[in-house]
């Protein structure tokens, strides 16, 4: 019963064709993105007035989630699409996406969530290899500042990203052995769907300190939850998508739309080796309809790759 309650969230994957099938005209697409113009500006505004105002040194910000980690998964997204629309916006239209991907940056940080941070460091990368390879040399400088000028609370977050005294490092991997483990003894159907809790007991490290709420991994979690073969479902899914887009890169006229879903798909799946962000409803129906967006454009234009 739980599982099939659960299991509602699968309908949100209908959020593509009908994105795909809905879209009609390049009037829409430009009607779709100046939505999410607005709607990432207003949410990482109201997360950086919140923070000004209300917010507390080390508080982790959460905007209008119910978690930061959610909030974070949003930021990471509209992150790298901002950016690919900034660098290849016409001059006039630079500044509104330059300012989005700033608030963005910085409500991104607020959340002091590492893996996106991690996620987002990658799909700087990607996007800005294929913008001009010579710009990578801007991810070492924004390092440097970021230790430099970053609050004391930021700088913590970061250095423990290597540390495996942290607490949440180890239980972590304490997490993934136990996982290992369930997948060991439910290879084809997993546990079922948001039974992960119920089972999690049978399975705890003795030294496992974290509640068992979820593996903090995608690909274990899928595994664990809903059995080898779907993972491999997933991991078509996301390498097709990929590679779909790959192919379409080469085109100038929509090359923001396709770089900033590569981003976004690299930056999720990064960040997912160390959350399971792909369980946050609100992540990802905006991955999904971002991905989308660029498969609308290669439609309407004509293009075939």
């Amino acid at each position: 019963a739980l599982s099939i309650k659960d299991s509602r969230e699968i309908f949100l994957f209908l959020l593509v064709p009908l994105l795909y099938m809905g879209i009609k005209s390049l009037k829409d697409i430009e009607l779709v993105k100046n939505i999410f113009l607005l709607s990432a500006l207003v949410s990482s505004s109201y997360a950086i007035i919140y923070y000004i105002l209300k917010g507390e040194p080390g508080e982790r910000i959460r905007g209008f989630m119910g978690h930061y980690m959610t909030q974070a998964g949003l930021m990471l997204l509209i992150v790298c699409f901002s950016l690919s629309f900034f660098l290849y916006a016409k001059k006039k239209n630079k500044i509104p996406w330059l300012i989005v991907f700033l608030f963005s940056i910085v409500a991104l940080l607020l959340t002091l969530t590492r893996s996106a941070w991690v996620g987002v460091f990658f799909a700087f990368a990607l996007i800005l290899y294929h913008y001009k390879p010579k710009t990578l040399v801007i991810l070492p400088l924004v390092i440097v500042l970021f230790f430099l000028f970053a609050p004391k609370p930021m700088k913590q977050r970061a250095l423990s990203i290597f540390s495996l005294q942290d607490k949440s490092n180890l239980d972590r991997i304490y997490l993934a052995k136990s996982g290992l483990k369930i997948i060991k003894d439910y290879p084809l159907l997993g546990t079922g769907a948001a039974t992960f809790p119920l089972i999690y007991e049978s399975y705890k490290l003795p030294q496992a300190e974290r509640k068992g709420i979820h593996l903090h991994n995608n690909l274990l979690q899928i595994a664990v939850e809903r059995g080898i073969p779907a993972l491999l479902c997933w991991l078509l899914f996301i390498f097709s998508a990929f590679i779909s887009l790959y192919k379409i890169l080469k085109y100038q006229p929509f090359k923001a739309y396709s770089l900033g879903a590569l981003g976004a798909i690299t930056g999720l799946f990064i960040s997912g080796l160390f959350e399971y962000n792909f369980g946050d409803s609100e992540v990802k129906m905006l991955f999904l309809v971002l991905v989308t967006l660029a498969f609308c454009y290669e439609r309407l234009s004509g293009v075939k790759s």
